[in-house]
């Protein structure tokens, strides 16, 4: 497929996220140039997913929590005049317990925003966990930005991060509610939470029917 022209879609964190394969391949779909950062213990899943897609995405390997990427001067400058987009996604990486790398990649995020002057827009992936409940009615309001210690801290972290930058930068956060499965990129198709939801119903039998809520503020039955 003949790429767009003009500037670059970077994608971070997706190699590690149930939701991302599904994006790169709807961005690829599109014809948008696609440029993935990710680590090199992720390379194999990085292949498989250029190799189903079809090609026309950049590999490019570094670490979204260290000073520029983790990537050489050149190859950083070279993204800075690229990038038009962002994808970011915030990555929990030890359930259970603190981690500040996903604050810090948050941060590191805005760093290169600052630096890259044809960016038009970032998207931040984020998660309803940030919030730090999990159950209840979820509305788009600022968090209460008490310490907390769960296996949401360093998402809700970073959260915080670009929530406080809205104003001096063009970002959108999207908290998604998607169950999270164990990543299997590029070798199947992914349902993320409807998956869950299908195999729910398959199991349930005879057990009344799932109730959904008619509204966007209702609670799940």
């Amino acid at each position: 497929m003949e790429r767009m022209k003009g500037g670059a879609t970077l994608v971070v964190g997706a190699l590690n996220h149930e939701l991302g394969y599904g994006l790169i391949a709807d961005l690829a779909a599109r014809g948008e140039r696609l440029i993935v950062l990710g680590r090199m213990n992720e390379a194999k899943e990085a292949e498989a997913i250029r190799h189903t897609i079809g090609g026309g995405i950049d590999l490019i390997y570094g670490d979204p929590s260290a000073i520029d990427f983790g990537l050489s001067g050149s190859e950083y400058r070279a993204l800075w005049s690229e990038t038009s987009a962002v994808h970011w996604f915030i990555e929990s990486y030890a359930p259970g317990a603190v981690d500040v790398r996903a604050k810090k990649a948050a941060e590191e995020c805005l760093e290169f925003a600052s630096n890259a002057t044809g960016l038009e827009r970032i998207t931040v992936w984020s998660s309803a966990l940030a919030s730090g409940r999990s159950e209840g009615v979820l509305k788009e309001e600022a968090f209460d930005r008490r310490g907390r210690r769960s296996m949401s801290s360093g998402i809700y972290e970073a959260d915080c991060v670009f929530a406080d930058a809205l104003r001096d930068f063009p970002i959108t956060v999207i908290r998604t509610g998607s169950a999270v499965l164990a990543p299997q990129l590029g070798t199947r198709s992914i349902l993320n939470g409807a998956g869950v939801l299908i195999l729910y119903l398959l199991a349930r039998r005879s057990e009344p029917i799932l109730m959904m809520p008619g509204r966007a503020d209702a609670f799940l039955n």
